[in-house]
């Protein structure tokens, strides 16, 4: 719906009659370039109810993708004649506020995933990982939806010094693994008995 809308918008003089050939055109090759960049960026991987930022970067890759392919092919056989030249800029935002809305919503309203019940503190498993990575990015958001009163990520470890400092995922990088200590854990005192 959103070539048509950005035309209504644009108030465009291609909207009537004469010009059905035109905005049938132009919508069709705006559909067809919308479904191959949707589907190159894999924009239906994403889950609504963890819909993040590196989705919506996601999401206006494709957009943009698609707006230039639209733009340019039109450009190269028809001069985009009775086409105003703001409306693959006016589509682009259109869809994606209606794409990233709708996301938003859905987070928003998919609460159907239970919480899992807060339990003693001291049952919960500290981890500390070992790289910055999207992998521990990813594994990172596992456990903070899915396990946050058994296991908890306290720390990355990473050999970038750049990244000190920084944080994943609201866990920070502290130190190099290099620098890592093992502790064992202290024996109880035990008295000796001297024998006499």
């Amino acid at each position: 719906m959103a070539p048509p809308l950005a035309l209504y918008l644009r108030d465009a003089t291609v909207l009537s009659v004469k010009g059905t050939p035109t905005v049938l055109l132009y919508c069709s090759l705006s559909f067809v370039s919308s479904l191959i960049a949707f589907l190159a960026f894999r924009v239906s991987d994403g889950i609504s109810r963890y819909f993040s930022v590196h989705d919506a970067i996601r999401v206006i890759n494709a957009i943009i993708a698609s707006g230039l392919t639209t733009t340019m092919v039109l450009f190269t056989f028809t001069r985009l004649e009775g086409i105003p030249r703001s409306i693959p800029i006016l589509q682009g935002l259109v869809l994606a506020a209606g794409l990233l809305l709708t996301r938003g919503v859905m987070r928003l309203w998919d609460k159907d995933d239970p919480q899992a019940e807060a339990g003693d503190h001291s049952a919960v498993e500290h981890i500390i990982m070992i790289g910055s990575s999207r992998l521990t990015s990813l594994y990172i958001k596992l456990l903070q939806a899915h396990a946050p009163a058994q296991c908890e990520v306290i720390a990355v470890l990473d050999d970038n010094q750049k990244l000190l400092g920084r944080t994943i995922c609201g866990v920070p990088v502290i130190a190099s693994p290099k620098h890592r200590r093992v502790c064992r854990p202290r024996r109880p005192h035990r008295p000796r008995h001297h024998r006499r």
